[in-house]
């Protein structure tokens, strides 16, 4: 095939193309043109249509609607009685908040007045109880004595009583000598006994109501006061201390042990020996 009628087959194929597409445009907008008449003449020629319900279907159709409101009814009862309980469990709550608060201040209140009755109870207690211990303890005084001179030392006897209602253990005695002028009653010379294990002591309980002698000596006494006490321009006072312990024991002191002492005044009698009493 030549170029010439290849050009020309071309040619013919789109030339037919072209008639073919105007054709089908064409019968398209046909199409249209019938379609927007047949609605025109619908839209112009309608009919109104009743539709008639039965009386059965009518009545249930009445029922159900009927029916929607009373439940809509009803739960706006409902509604409205949950807000009114809520509200009331509200003020409920903050009453009940305030009587809690009421309720704790009185507990602590009657704690307070429980801790102050147990205070006052326990006061009564100890009070009871000192003024028990006080009754039946142990009280112990010197009845009498005697003291004399013998060489370089003076020895102190004395006579110790138990005026309590229970036994007195382990009772010692310390003497305390003052010598005075006897013109001018000025302290001329001070001594003590030495306070060593066994020297004042009584090793046997004195029972309640009992007495017992209880002795000290007082070593190397100065021979210049003793001849001032045997020519009678001196003369002694004694401070006895008698320590002791009882069944209740001193808590006022660490090892408990109580003492009394006694402020003696002495009688003499012979140059060199007499006796003494409590001074009143």
């Amino acid at each position: 095939m030549s170029g010439s009628n290849r050009h020309k087959l071309i040619a013919v194929i789109g030339l037919a193309f072209l008639v073919s597409s105007g054709q089908a445009q064409e019968n398209q907008d046909e199409t249209e043109r019938t379609a927007n008449e047949q609605q025109k003449s619908t839209e112009t020629f309608s009919v109104p249509v009743r539709i008639i319900e039965e009386p059965e279907a009518a009545d249930a159709r009445e029922r159900g609607e009927q029916e929607a409101a009373e439940r809509e009814q009803k739960d706006l009862l409902a509604q409205q009685s949950m807000d009114a309980a809520t509200r009331r469990m509200s003020e409920l709550a903050v009453w009940q908040t305030v009587l809690i608060a009421i309720g704790t201040a009185a507990l602590i209140y009657t704690l307070w007045l429980t801790r102050q009755t147990n205070k006052a109870a326990w006061a009564a207690v100890n009070e009871t109880r000192k003024i028990g211990e006080a009754q039946v303890r142990a009280y112990v005084a010197v009845v009498d004595g005697r003291y004399e001179f013998r060489e370089a030392d003076l020895i102190v006897s004395a006579t110790i009583k138990n005026v309590g209602q229970s036994p007195a253990n382990f009772v010692r005695m310390k003497c305390e000598v003052t010598v005075f002028n006897k013109e001018t009653s000025e302290i001329i010379y001070e001594r003590s006994s030495t306070g060593r294990t066994g020297d004042g002591s009584i090793v046997e309980p004195i029972p309640a109501s009992m007495q017992q002698a209880g002795v000290v000596r007082i070593r190397d006494f100065d021979q210049t006061y003793v001849s001032e006490i045997a020519i009678d321009a001196a003369a002694l006072n004694l401070c006895v201390t008698v320590s002791y312990d009882d069944v209740f024991r001193d808590r006022s002191k660490p090892d408990g042990r109580r003492s009394e002492r006694f402020t003696i005044a002495t009688i003499r009698e012979e140059p060199l020996n007499g006796i003494f009493r409590i001074a009143q």
